[in-house]
């Protein structure tokens, strides 16, 4: 039989202590205007919409952390309505580099 136990309120608070986590601990939130969800930033990856036949930057999407085919799927979909609100719908982009 195996029972699963909460760590974080057995640890010893010298050890929260000694890693910072009681003085001055902090993951930094982003907040997204559009869907009004927060976020940890560091499972945010950013990438710029570059247009492949000017090299003109449209814009910029921003994507969760996941795996590589999702998150260039997210940003796709982003990129197309990018495009399309800068009146260059259909054109090809260049890839993103996350």
């Amino acid at each position: 039989d195996v029972v699963g136990i909460d760590s974080s309120i057995i640890h010893n608070p010298t050890t929260w202590q000694s890693s910072g986590h009681l003085d001055g601990f902090s993951d930094p939130m982003v907040d997204c205007k559009e869907t009004k969800l927060r976020y940890r930033a560091d499972q945010l990856f950013c990438a710029p919409v570059t247009v492949e036949e000017c090299g003109t930057t449209v814009g910029f999407v921003c994507v969760l952390e996941a795996n590589d085919e999702d998150m260039v799927k997210a940003a796709k979909k982003q990129a197309k309505k990018l495009l399309k609100e800068s009146d260059r719908k259909g054109q090809a982009i260049l890839p993103f580099a996350f």
